[in-house]
């Protein structure tokens, strides 16, 4: 049985092989130097360099908020006390993770919260998710989700895609 060399250029055991790849983000590659073929459509041929993880879209969409007794639209929301698995998440790290223009979320540097224009998106791990929410008359509510992507295709290089869509209700204050 033969080893298979990375684009790092470590020769691995076959055994070792996969986990390595998994834990060094490497490519395999072929004796020649180029990328084995991840994907069955050839897409992935030829890739150089190390192998990444493509985050199609945030892990969290934030699609509609509503006041629980009216029922009436709330057009923005702040957002604080982030938790992902029970883990404390500064505001600041959820924009590093994810952040475009047109995903509906900004930071105040004032109140150190996040501003949600709804809908809006953010973060790319996937665990259980909460938040405090609040928006002008209403009070503050504890939101909790869990923040999965529907689609993982592995390879090289690999992608996730499809969030998970959440809908905020905040009752009156």
């Amino acid at each position: 049985m033969g080893a298979t060399r990375y684009r790092h250029g470590r020769t691995l055991a076959p055994a070792m092989s996969v986990v390595a790849a998994l834990v060094l983000g490497a490519c395999p590659v072929e004796d020649d130097g180029d990328a084995i073929d991840a994907g069955d459509d050839g897409a992935d041929a030829g890739l150089d360099g190390p192998c990444v993880h493509i985050f199609e879209e945030p892990v969290l969409h934030i699609e509609d908020a509503r006041g629980g007794a009216s029922d009436e639209p709330i057009a923005e929301i702040e957002i604080w006390d982030i938790e992902i698995d029970d883990t404390p998440v500064d505001p600041e790290a959820i924009l590093a993770q994810w952040h475009e223009d047109d995903d509906g979320l900004e930071y105040d540097d004032a109140t150190g919260r996040l501003i949600c224009t709804i809908p809006c998106a953010m973060g790319t791990q996937a665990g259980e998710w909460s938040f405090s929410a609040y928006a002008t008359g209403y009070a503050d509510e504890v939101v909790t989700a869990s923040a999965r992507y529907d689609e993982h295709e592995g390879g090289c290089p690999s992608h996730s895609d499809g969030g998970t869509r959440i809908d905020v209700v905040l009752d009156p204050e």
